[in-house]
């Protein structure tokens, strides 16, 4: 969708309701960077498969992101997240309810957003610091979740991290496999943006296709999987996001038989 002055956006995200609805369901949708309460109004009017609930939704991509750094933690062999200082870059529905989850765990926060007022907000209620959005991923931190905007990370980006863990509620946090190998070769943990950043997708289908009252565990058995992924890494010596992928084809295809 492109942002125009005369574009109608409420009438453009009624359509965008309607493709939604024509997939019958094999595609689901929520709230994203940008997207509003309206845009997801606009939406859901027109379709039953957009997730309107973003507050929870954000709170859930909150505790996966604790549980997988937790995973870090202890591949790193730090027995908890109390007293590490943590880097959150954004401080939107997802950065803000991340930081929330790390302050309560006893982690030292610093956020960054390119809104200052709303910056400064946060880090009050976490008891944090505000750091500049230019540097914040290259604070000497032990680990930096990225969670604004996507392809923050190339190689090149790499070798100015200082923390040795990436751990982040962001889509795409690498721009390329190259960021991911430098990211391996260089000693620093990752865990796949597509295992930190679930907690959503587990949230809203949990509930609305598999019926789950309690989503919690399922968000929670994230620390599992990541703490897997990361030591398949370690052992073949290939990066975390690559064992990620087989991982999800071999669950898809097993779930196809």
């Amino acid at each position: 969708m492109m942002k125009t002055d005369a574009l109608d956006r409420e009438g453009a995200f009624r359509r965008m309701g309607d493709r939604v609805e024509a997939l019958g369901g094999a595609f689901r949708t929520a709230g994203d960077l940008g997207t509003t309460d309206a845009d997801l109004a606009a939406m859901a009017s027109r379709s039953s498969f957009v997730h309107t609930d973003t507050p929870n939704l954000a709170g859930a991509v909150g505790r996966g992101v604790l549980r997988c750094m937790e995973a870090c933690a202890q591949a790193h062999g730090v027995p908890s997240l109390a007293g590490l200082r943590i880097a959150v870059q954004g401080c939107g529905d997802i950065g803000a309810a991340v930081a929330r989850s790390l302050f309560r765990s006893g982690a030292r926060i610093v956020v960054a957003d390119l809104d200052r007022a709303r910056a400064e907000s946060l880090a009050d209620e976490v008891d944090g610091e505000v750091s500049s959005p230019d540097e914040v991923l290259w604070l000497d931190v032990d680990v930096v979740a990225p969670c604004a905007v996507g392809d923050v990370l190339d190689a090149r980006r790499v070798e100015r991290l200082r923390a040795w863990a990436v751990c982040g509620g962001a889509n795409n946090i690498c721009t390329d496999m190259a960021a991911h190998h430098a990211l391996h070769e260089g000693g620093i943990l990752f865990v796949p943006d597509l295992i930190s950043s679930s907690g959503a997708v587990i949230e809203g289908i949990g509930e609305t296709v598999m019926g789950l009252d309690d989503r919690s565990g399922l968000i929670d058995a994230l620390r599992e999987t990541a703490a897997a992924v990361l030591h398949d890494a370690g052992r073949d010596g290939r990066p975390p996001m690559v064992h990620a992928i087989e991982r999800a084809r071999r669950r898809i295809d097993a779930a196809s038989e």
